[in-house]
């Protein structure tokens, strides 16, 4: 591999009328002499600089040179190390080893998950005989704050007894998460008022509950709700511990 340079040679000597054609020529001759001194004196140099960077030249030591022979920017070297380890001031890092250190950097601080999981309804904390024709659920995580939808159908509600719980959440929720609230879309599912519903903290489980059911209090709801082809579309956003 080789070194690459800069290197300008204007013509500066003009023809002097005034003396002859050999003075011109004697003068020329020592303005490419003086030249060509000052060009080998500052390329020793820069060779002397690039040996202190890089134990052999390579394509990636590039050095300007004025037109007077002298070294503009010392010959650094160009490193496309993306860790940035080196910590050096005779190195340049490249676009591609900058941009791999900040997406580093960024991912460190701020973590990204996305996929699926499976929502598992619940009733007293078991699920004999539950069965669906359509079982599936989303999520992103960006940071601690974790988003979720979810779709469910049944087939069979089973024979499971007792409170009404979806568990299967991505991601445990935070301890002082507040029970935050959940969007319900239900089919086939009977209630009061309103059917609300909320992540338990520090567990992976939605609760589910009917508004008004109580005398104004929310009350939660049990297999009695259901029927056995009753479907569920919900979405939540909450708060996990990490």
């Amino acid at each position: 591999m080789s070194t690459i340079y800069s290197v300008d040679l204007p013509i500066r000597y003009h023809y002097n009328k005034d003396i002859s054609v050999e003075a011109n020529l004697v003068l020329v001759q020592n303005y490419i002499t003086q030249l060509n001194n000052s060009m080998e004196k500052n390329l020793k140099e820069l060779f002397n600089r690039v040996s202190d960077v890089a134990d052999s030249p390579t394509a990636d030591n590039i050095a300007t040179v004025d037109v007077d022979g002298n070294v503009i920017d010392g010959g650094k070297v160009f490193d496309t190390d993306g860790t940035l380890s080196g910590n050096s001031d005779l190195s340049i890092s490249t676009e591609k080893a900058v941009k791999t250190y900040v997406d580093n950097a960024i991912g460190s601080i701020v973590s990204y998950d996305i996929g699926t999981w499976t929502p598992d309804l619940q009733f007293g904390g078991a699920k004999v005989g539950i069965t669906y024709s359509v079982q599936q659920g989303y999520f992103t995580k960006i940071g601690r704050l974790v988003v979720v939808s979810a779709e469910i159908t049944l087939s069979s509600k089973g024979s499971s007894s007792g409170a009404a719980t979806i568990h299967g959440l991505p991601y445990t929720v935070f301890n002082g998460d507040n029970n935050s609230s959940i969007s319900l879309k239900p089919e086939g599912i009977t209630f009061g008022e309103m059917m609300v519903g909320y992540v338990g903290n520090n567990t992976n489980n939605i609760i589910l509950q009917d508004f008004g059911a109580g005398g104004g209090a929310s009350v939660n709801m049990d297999d009695t709700n259901f029927a056995n082809n009753s479907s569920l579309y919900l979405s939540c956003s909450y708060i996990t511990a990490t």
